[in-house]
């Protein structure tokens, strides 16, 4: 692959990877107690505050929105067709990445939003979520979480393919606050919809570490 679209793909990666933490033993619960009541709190956000949670999620956006015109780029050079505008207006996960991306560098669209809509990013938070390794989750599927009272440590036992991880996650809506999806599972899907373009053209996709 040509070496700025790998390392593209690269850094898409490590976005991913820094959107995702699926090492939940640092993880401590606190004791709490009310009356004669015995209770324990989970905080799952690990001190990240709201700068650190934008600067997580639209340095993910970013990097995959900007896919478009480094693959551009090597069509030009390589006198290939660029087929990455049609992706764009095909693709509304993509086109929704391409949005989010336009917004947050210029504020506002000098020209229609290309998902047909504007929109924007809500509720951000870390929290644990559980799910498959892929898309299509095995309904034999499980993941479970034991918390250790004495030590407050938790503890993932998954079986085919489930796992527990700390998420960097929010709603997507449009802009008259209508749910369009959770960023997570939008932005995986837009890459997925670029590392098929990058494919067809007979591009070698580096081997996803996130």
């Amino acid at each position: 692959m040509n070496e700025p679209l790998a390392e593209r793909i690269r850094r898409v990666h490590h976005a991913l990877g820094q959107s995702v933490r699926d090492d939940i033993s640092s993880i401590r619960g606190q004791h709490l107690t009310e009356g004669d009541r015995f209770l324990f709190r989970v905080d799952f956000s690990q001190g990240r505050t709201k700068e650190d949670l934008d600067t997580v999620a639209f340095n993910l956006i970013h990097s995959i929105a900007s896919i478009k015109d480094h693959l551009k780029n090597w069509c030009r050079a390589n006198g290939q067709e660029f087929r990455g505008e049609a992706l764009v207006d095909t693709n509304r996960d993509v086109a929704l990445v391409h949005d989010l991306w336009n917004l947050d560098k210029h504020g506002n669209l000098n020209r229609p939003p290309r998902s047909g809509c504007k929109p924007q990013l809500k509720d951000l938070a870390q929290a644990l979520e559980t799910r498959g390794t892929s898309e299509d989750v095995s309904p034999d599927s499980s993941v479970s979480i034991t918390y250790d009272l004495s030590t407050g440590a938790l503890t993932q036992v998954s079986s085919d393919g489930g796992i527990a991880e700390l998420v960097v996650n929010g709603t997507v809506q449009d802009e008259h606050g209508t749910d369009l999806g959770q960023l997570q599972s939008i932005c995986r899907k837009a890459l997925k919809a670029w590392e098929a373009e990058l494919a067809s053209l007979g591009l070698e996709v580096p081997t996803r570490v996130a």
